[in-house]
């Protein structure tokens, strides 16, 4: 839950890279969350129009893309998002 994002400062401190994936239906506010919070969108220029998202810190993502045969297959009810992520 992106609500819990309080304790991602003391994460970041670390040095470590961060990705933080998840299905997060309130798409406004997982914005500013996460804008608030400094992780960047694996998706280019923020074009978050998906459900599922790629958030991370200390990564670089490339190749991002939304699988819609999880759809298809009826695996899911929307796209998987996918993305390269290199340290």
């Amino acid at each position: 839950d992106h609500r819990d994002l309080h304790s991602f400062p003391t994460r970041r401190s670390s040095d470590l890279p961060v990705i933080f994936t998840g299905d997060f239906n309130d798409r406004s506010s997982v914005d500013h969350s996460m804008d608030r919070v400094g992780m960047d969108s694996a998706a280019p220029n923020k074009a978050r129009s998906e459900i599922d998202y790629i958030f991370g810190s200390g990564v670089h993502f490339s190749n991002y893309a939304a699988d819609h045969r999880t759809q298809s297959s009826g695996t899911s009810d929307h796209p998987m998002i996918v993305s390269t992520a290199s340290i």
